[in-house]
């Protein structure tokens, strides 16, 4: 056998064991950094619906806490345009706020000029409402890119209170809640 025969055999010989090796170990490697990514991808959606949960239910209290009032509080427009206020105050990306009564027709609402409540967002959460649960829906009503939230909770007398939220964080469009506020 040639010299260049014999350097053949022994590149051959050497070289592929190591290329197979060298392929083995990166599929390893490569299988074990996706495992980690995948389980990184996992963890951090679990905490970012955790964070939500915990958000909304921040947006739920106060709306609670004004459906739970006596009826005659919700009765007297003073007291309640002061509550409505009150509830606006610390929550500067809410949109407004308002209070329906069981036909749907708007008791009060905070700030005084805000729009009205797109007729199919309203229904359906009124719909919720009548049935005792809360709500939260999507209102597209100012064009695509600018979302807001709808959230509602019953009232004992089958209305409900809801409040649009411009949401401050990241996931939602916060030049929304800065331009749609009157």
């Amino acid at each position: 056998m040639s010299i260049r025969g014999r350097l053949l055999t022994l590149a051959v010989g050497g070289v592929l064991p190591l290329l197979i090796v060298g392929l083995i170990v990166l599929w390893v490697v490569w299988t074990e950094k996706r495992n980690q990514l995948n389980d990184s991808l996992e963890q951090q959606s679990e905490l970012v619906a955790v964070v939500f949960d915990r958000w909304l239910d921040a947006q739920y209290q106060p709306l609670r806490t004004i459906a739970s009032y006596p009826s005659d509080d919700l009765k007297d427009p003073a007291t309640l345009k002061a509550n409505l206020q009150a509830a606006m105050i610390p929550r500067h990306h809410w949109i407004d706020i308002r209070v329906l009564d069981s036909s749907g027709k708007v008791v009060a609402v905070e700030p005084g000029g805000a729009g009205n409540l797109p007729a199919a967002v309203s229904e359906k959460l009124l719909s919720e409402a009548k049935r005792g649960a809360s709500d939260l829906q999507t209102d597209w009503t100012l064009g695509e890119g600018h979302y807001l939230l709808a959230i509602a909770v019953p009232m004992q007398d089958g209305g409900a209170v809801i409040a649009r939220d411009g949401a401050p964080s990241p996931l939602f469009n916060r030049r929304c809640a800065d331009r749609c506020r009157p």
